[in-house]
């Protein structure tokens, strides 16, 4: 079964992971928001792709691993794989998708604060540093064309982002 290790040091394992989303949540009437953002999963052939069905299982992967959270908004751009990546988490948490445009992320970041719950932002390779850079928490460039495994946690305590990148281990069929 596919899991997520993490890129950070704070020496926290998995259970480590556990504790940091469950404060994420459970944190939020204290002033602490949570903030996942991730790369659409892999997508297929085409102008407009969906997702290949590695990508679908990722999707529901990381679906499984939110809704612990309590995820209250889902951030999607309009392509088809964002929209595919965002929709099991949003489903699982009785939410409808919110599109919004990639060059808008300052708008995004605005609106995700004012919402102060905890949020799930899809976007692109080249768009994931333009939210890490609107919520405070530095550059983290481009990501590789094939890298699909990255999720940024970013915990929002009195204004301040905190960011802690995680990475997904491979994932198998017959994952969640």
């Amino acid at each position: 079964m596919g899991g997520w290790s993490r890129r950070d040091s704070l020496g926290l394992g998995l259970s480590g992971l556990g504790s940091l989303l469950w404060a994420g949540a459970a944190k939020a009437a204290a002033g602490v928001q949570l903030v996942v953002l991730v790369r659409h999963a892999e997508k297929g052939e085409g102008d407009d792709p969906g997702l290949a069905p590695q990508g679908e299982l990722r999707a529901r992967n990381l679906a499984h691993v939110l809704r612990s959270i309590g995820v209250g908004a889902v951030f999607s751009t309009d392509t088809r794989r964002t929209r595919a990546t965002a929709e099991p988490t949003a489903n699982a948490a009785g939410l409808q998708v919110a599109v919004y445009k990639a060059e808008d992320a300052a708008g995004v970041a605005e609106r995700v604060r004012n919402l102060g719950v905890p949020t799930l932002i899809v976007g692109h390779s080249n768009t994931l540093r333009t939210f890490t850079q609107a919520f405070g928490a530095g550059d983290i460039g481009d990501l590789a064309h094939e890298e699909y495994d990255r999720l940024e946690l970013l915990f929002i305590v009195d204004a301040v982002a905190h960011r802690f990148t995680l990475r997904q281990t491979p994932l198998e069929p017959g994952s969640p």
